[in-house]
């Protein structure tokens, strides 16, 4: 008996005509569908923090602080002022940018307030300097006698707001310094970058004055330091006559000798370079039309005053040309930010005779 190893051909045949089971290619739409499901979330993520972005930088970045309380935003358009005091119910308006009555902006929101029957509180606050000290004590008088809801306001509402902002609720009940600190967030726009860091390590002095003394956070506490303890950083100064002429010479140098006291908690750098560092600047103005008509400087070196310390200065003041009445003004300039006197240092000012 023989055996044939060899399949039958039909058999062969129908093995090989069986369909094969494998799995089928992705058409070029199916991967194309696959792959919007997995963009579409970032996507949408992207134009939502777009949109949101553009509200807070380019918009009216408003905001609520204390609900039914206290509300923030940047410079709102008279349509979008008149839709906020409606909808919100304000009463009092608070405008960070100052007293600017010959600025169209501020004539329209002064007037359209007037017509609503909503009250204007006017500060000046800067983005690039401390709050100034009378300034500051102005807002927590307001805040704590205007009738509410409050609406703050600066030209964006992410600076002067933002810190204007957490101190206003820090006067609310039950409100905690972490709270008052994310005011000043990206939330609004703020970026503590450049000068405008000058505005949260003005508010990081509350925290530290609570924290040398042991005490916690309070309504009252804030107010007795804005009231008695606040200081704009370093820009605080006595400057004391030592050599003053009693009246100027036409056509002669005059010199002045000042002492320069540091009545601040922060050490002053005096710098050789015309533009950087602290220095004592001295104007000669006209009382009759308020021109300055003369410059003169000293502290043009490499020093450094600590706090408590002090520094004698000698400026020599240029030639007059006409005879008359002129004020001498005196005051130390952080050439980086502002003049001292801009923050509620005392300048020193007198008026002196200037004869032939």
């Amino acid at each position: 008996m023989s055996f044939n190893l060899v399949s039958p051909p039909k058999r062969v045949a129908a093995r090989r005509s069986a369909p094969v089971s494998t799995p089928s290619a992705p058409t070029p739409r199916t991967r194309r569908r696959g792959r919007w499901w997995l963009v579409a979330p970032l996507l949408l993520l992207t134009l939502a923090f777009g949109l949101e972005a553009w509200r807070v930088c380019f918009g009216p970045n408003f905001a609520t602080i204390a609900e039914g309380r206290l509300y923030r935003s940047a410079q709102l358009k008279p349509r979008q002022l008149q839709e906020a005091v409606r909808r919100f119910g304000i009463k009092t308006v608070m405008n960070l940018r100052g007293h600017c009555p010959q600025e169209a902006w501020h004539r329209d929101e002064s007037n359209l307030l007037a017509r609503l029957g909503v009250a204007l509180v006017d500060v000046n606050f800067s983005s690039s300097m401390p709050p100034p000290v009378p300034e500051l004590r102005k807002l927590l008088a307001a805040l704590d006698t205007a009738e509410r809801p409050i609406l703050l306001h600066c030209r964006r509402g992410a600076d002067r707001t933002s810190i204007a902002a957490a101190f206003a609720l820090l006067l609310e009940p039950d409100a905690t310094l972490a709270d008052g600190q994310k005011q000043l967030s990206f939330r609004y726009g703020h970026a503590p970058f450049g000068n405008v860091q000058i505005l949260d390590a003005c508010f990081a002095d509350y925290p530290a004055w609570l924290a040398e003394r042991g005490l916690a956070h309070a309504p009252e506490r804030l107010r007795h330091w804005v009231m008695n303890d606040y200081q704009p950083r370093h820009c605080w100064a006595e400057i004391v006559p030592l050599e003053v002429p009693d009246r100027l010479v036409v056509g002669k140098w005059s010199t002045f000798r000042f002492r320069v006291e540091n009545r601040s908690r922060l050490p002053w750098q005096f710098k050789q370079a015309a533009h950087a560092g602290i220095h004592l600047r001295l104007f000669v103005r006209d009382p009759a039309t308020e021109a300055f008509i003369a410059t003169a400087g000293a502290g043009f070196f490499d020093q450094i005053v600590p706090p408590g310390g002090s520094l004698d200065l000698t400026v020599a003041l240029p030639p007059l040309r006409q005879p008359g009445v002129v004020d001498i003004f005196v005051d130390l300039s952080d050439e980086q930010m502002c003049w001292f006197h801009m923050v509620g240092s005392p300048p020193w000012e007198k008026r002196l005779e200037v004869s032939r």
